[in-house]
């Protein structure tokens, strides 16, 4: 874990004084054998959250197949970042109101971060499943970016309503 933490930060840039209205944040993830360590780097524009950078550095031991691994990685990233900013289930009287993908809200390419960088580390260990360590630390990066972005502490999902009505 700890290494994972270190590249991810280095990467980052965790630790350079920063003066441009932007904010890193960064977490970290442990399951079934993934280690997974994410950062993100954010600003807020108006009423507009952007998400400049995302990076994602796991170990999930060995791999089959690199390609797939990177892209199980990734799209857990994207994932968990569309989770965190508006999806949320939404019951009245026992019945789920979203009825199809048009009532229930998906990170779209204007949302989503303009870089994206995945790095594995190499290993020996068992293989781990990736999509299921890299899902998880995207909210808690990208709530630390936003604080560190805007001194707003947001500690209720989904993310965005919640920024939105703090600032």
């Amino acid at each position: 874990m700890a290494h994972v933490l270190q590249t991810c930060a280095t990467r980052l840039g965790w630790g350079v004084r920063r003066n441009d209205g932007r904010g890193l944040g960064i977490a970290c993830h442990f399951t079934d054998g993934g280690y997974v360590a994410e950062g993100m780097e954010v600003s807020v524009e108006g009423d507009r959250l952007l998400i400049h950078r995302a990076i994602c550095v796991a170990d999930v031991g060995r791999m089959v197949n690199p390609l797939n691994t990177e892209s199980q990685l990734s799209a857990a990233m994207l994932d968990g970042i569309s989770c965190a900013l508006d999806q949320v289930v939404t019951v009245r009287d026992g019945q789920v109101q979203a009825r199809d993908f048009g009532d229930y809200r998906l990170l779209d390419g204007a949302q989503a971060p303009r870089q994206v960088e995945v790095v594995i580390v190499p290993s020996e260990a068992a293989p781990a499943p990736a999509y299921d360590a890299a899902i998880t630390p995207a909210a808690p990066a990208l709530a630390n970016a936003i604080h560190a972005a805007t001194t707003v502490r947001i500690r209720r999902l989904p993310l965005r309503p919640e920024l939105m009505r703090m600032l």
